[in-house]
């Protein structure tokens, strides 16, 4: 009987021990299945982050070509006007004769305004054109001269 004794006391402790291994084995394997649904989450996390970015990058591409267009379109802008700044027309001369003749010699009937710098009679050369006589003293330089012309043009 003291066989038995021991031999039942031997497996019960092979049973513990079966089921203590068991429950390892177990607790193993759910930790197992916890790290494979996080590399799982964390797998389709990085997909989306990844397509994210490339959206991120495409919108940012885009924005840089309008960006782009836009500083060209300004630079040329730019560059016409200060083409216009410094552009002095060239316009067509006529002989003083031409415009005393056009405007009657000059006379108050021909006239239609009178500023500072000098009296503008009307008169038709090529088209219905003002024309301004400057005083012999006025004191209005070319430059200013100019972009009153380029105002009457405009």
């Amino acid at each position: 009987m003291a066989a038995l004794k021991k031999e039942a006391l031997v497996r019960q402790r092979a049973e513990g021990y079966m089921i203590d291994a068991i429950r390892r084995a177990q607790d193993a394997e759910n930790q197992r299945d916890k790290y494979i649904d996080e590399q799982w989450i964390s797998k389709e996390q990085e997909i989306s982050l990844k397509s994210q970015l490339a959206e991120l990058q495409k919108e940012r591409d885009e924005l840089q070509m309008e960006r782009d267009h836009a500083l060209k379109e300004a630079e040329g802008l730019k560059r016409k006007e200060e083409d216009s700044n410094g552009y002095m027309l060239e316009l067509p001369e006529f002989s003083l004769s031409k415009i005393a003749e056009v405007t009657q010699g000059f006379h108050e009937s021909q006239k239609i305004g009178q500023g500072g710098y000098g009296n503008i009679y009307i008169g038709r050369l090529q088209t219905e054109v003002a024309i301004k006589m400057l005083h012999s003293h006025g004191s209005q330089g070319s430059q200013e001269f100019q972009m009153e012309v380029c105002i009457c043009i405009n």
